[in-house]
């Protein structure tokens, strides 16, 4: 199943209430296509691109973070889950 979201943290707001509407509106926008599509855009304004970057790092590392907890789910579930006598065993509260 494809990722159909990512983590907007509130730890950007600081970054986003010293910028202009515009700048703001751009980085949303470049935050979304290098999400989706993995293409980084090519700011001429310096307070983006530096802005970005700082966002990038926290994206890369949640992303890594989705892909290595999807990584231990797939092989817990080729493990087959819970053992059968486990699963007897549960109490019903």
């Amino acid at each position: 199943m494809a990722r159909n979201s990512f983590v907007l943290s509130y730890e950007y707001y600081d970054i986003f209430k010293d910028l202009s509407e515009k700048q703001a509106g751009v980085l949303i926008k470049a935050m979304y296509e290098y999400q989706i599509n993995r293409t980084t855009a090519n700011f001429s304004d310096l307070e983006l691109r530096m802005a970005f970057k700082f966002i990038k790092k926290n994206v890369d590392f949640n992303n890594k973070q989705y892909h290595e907890k999807c990584l231990k789910n797939k092989k817990n579930e080729e493990k087959g889950g819970r053992s059968k006598e486990t699963q007897d065993n549960r109490t019903i509260i």
